[in-house]
């Protein structure tokens, strides 16, 4: 009875399956020869017997143990730790982890430029395709709620999609987050604010800078037809796409009977994956007050706020703390703004960690934002 972990005596052994209908016959000093009773169809192997033996002698007269250790530690998946921060901070932003089918239909091609991948024998047309995209899953999971008047969804899966590779297939890991509904909640005084792109991109910022990327941007070309035009864009670190995000086609929308504004993300893991998390970094809180100079620009249009952040920065001014856009505005009758042109009103914050700024110090490093500005983006300051 080596399978038990203990010897229990030939006798009671012999007993118990002789009452259990077995007819043993002694084979040797600890074997016995049993012959299956025909109602006994559970009992197959050799290891149905011993387990009806240890049932009957009782498992309470067996000692209670540890398994032993192998002393070998458990390895976790390069990836685990990554997909851990990526899954907390999602989890922490609000949203719900969800899990779709694996098993896809026809109509599921739509979000894929990849060819489906068929099943050899599908049990049905709904599951006969290994699935190339995780979207439909996770709208079908938003549709299912609206129509049970969650008004209010906001959901992510971390999966693989099957891609054919030459005479085989990959298994890349992607990163799918819908959302629609309120961003924040009605409240005594103050009224409900919907989810929008803005709030779906800030999102997937935080999640870009949980890894080392120098630098990322966006970028509006290159898009599938399942993001509404004008209002989607591909996320862009360091010349790599890493994902895409925007507002669901209306037309895609209308298909799914989606009578409000669905916001979709794509995150390709595998290639975020590419960079080390980033190490948490801490340095001490300054003594000293910081101070803040605000910028009124005429700016030509079409230029970015990034592109106006990325000129500030380059300056290196080890004082800088943040640049952080406090209103926009291109012009009314009363207040025209010249052709092609809009208004930016910039603040920008400076502290030292030494000593109080003298005003000598602030005038010099206004000056160097306005003449990169001019330079860079030819900017004019509005006095």
């Amino acid at each position: 009875m080596r399978h038990l972990g203990m010897e229990i005596p030939a006798g009671d052994v012999e007993k118990i399956l002789r009452q259990l209908g077995f007819s043993p016959q002694p084979k040797g000093r600890a074997a016995w020869k049993c012959a299956v009773p025909s109602y006994r169809v559970d009992c197959s192997r050799e290891i149905d017997l011993v387990e009806e033996v240890a049932r009957h002698y009782g498992y309470d007269r067996f000692p209670l143990r540890l398994p032993p250790h192998t002393g070998q530690a458990a390895q976790r998946a390069a990836r685990a730790l990554p997909e851990e921060r990526v899954r907390t901070l999602l989890l922490a932003l609000g949203y719900d982890e969800t899990l779709s089918a694996v098993l896809v239909g026809q109509e599921t091609a739509a979000f894929s430029k990849e060819i489906p991948v068929p099943l050899a024998n599908p049990l049905s047309e709904e599951a006969s395709l290994v699935r190339t995209s995780l979207m439909p899953g996770l709208l079908a999971a938003v549709q299912w709620n609206l129509n049970r008047d969650q008004k209010t969804v906001r959901l992510f899966e971390i999966g693989s999609v099957y891609q054919r590779e030459g005479d085989g297939y990959r298994e890349p890991s992607t990163l799918v987050i819908v959302a629609t509904g309120d961003r924040l909640e009605a409240t005594l005084g103050n009224p409900a604010r919907a989810f929008d792109f803005y709030d779906l991109k800030g999102d997937l910022e935080q999640l870009v800078e949980l890894f080392a990327v120098v630098s990322y941007d966006v970028a509006a070309d290159d898009l599938p037809g399942y993001y509404r035009a004008g209002r989607a864009v591909r996320l862009v670190a360091e010349g790599k796409t890493v994902g895409r995000l925007g507002e669901l086609d209306p037309e895609f929308a209308g298909s799914w009977k989606f009578r409000q504004p669905v916001y979709i993300a794509e995150v390709f893991l595998e290639t975020l994956y590419g960079w080390n998390l980033r190490s948490p970094q801490a340095q001490p809180i300054s003594r000293f007050p910081a101070v803040e100079r605000d910028f009124s620009l005429l700016l030509p249009q079409g230029t970015r706020f990034a592109a106006v952040r990325a000129a500030i920065t380059s300056l290196n001014i080890p004082e800088l703390v943040a640049v952080a856009p406090v209103e926009v505005f291109r012009g009314d009758p009363a207040h025209p703004v010249p052709a092609g042109k809009y208004s930016l009103l910039l603040r920008v914050t400076l502290q030292s960690q030494q000593a109080t700024l003298a005003e000598a110090d602030l005038q010099n490093y206004s000056a160097r934002i306005r003449e990169c500005l001019e330079q860079k983006l030819g900017a004019q300051i509005r006095m």
